[in-house]
């Protein structure tokens, strides 16, 4: 839960950012509550999501034939786990006062977490295939 709340709440710290680039001191601040999320939440419960998720498939049998919704569920989470780098690579863009989009852009990035946890919650429940 604490890194998907990393994910939500970073492109929020970019869309304030991108609205109040002409504010020094409110781009400061964004930039110190960015890295802060970075560093101290989101990229330490991505190491523990990967860490514990990795000794869950230790269980024997999880890969059998009938486990496609594991397949499909797994390589979810490696989309979220490039969402991340991505978010972590705009993050030093925006270190150095880069801005390559406006607002609305990051408020569609908001979404892409959403999305993919939706997803990944049917997977596990309904099992599809």
């Amino acid at each position: 839960m604490s890194w998907m709340a990393g994910l939500w709440y970073i492109p929020r710290l970019f869309i304030y950012q991108t609205l109040n680039k002409d504010k020094p001191d409110v781009v400061d601040v964004m930039l110190l509550m960015q890295s802060r999320v970075i560093r101290i939440i989101a990229t330490p419960a991505l190491l523990a999501s990967f860490f514990f998720g990795g000794l869950l498939l230790l269980i024997p049998g999880i890969f059998s034939a009938q486990s496609g919704w594991l397949h499909a569920k797994l390589s979810l989470v490696f989309v979220l786990a490039g969402f991340h780098g991505y978010l972590v690579s705009t993050h030093k863009r925006f270190l150095r006062l880069e801005y390559r989009h406006e607002a609305s852009f990051y408020r569609v990035l908001n979404e892409i977490p959403t999305l993919l946890l939706i997803f990944i919650v049917f997977f596990v429940v309904l099992k599809p295939f």
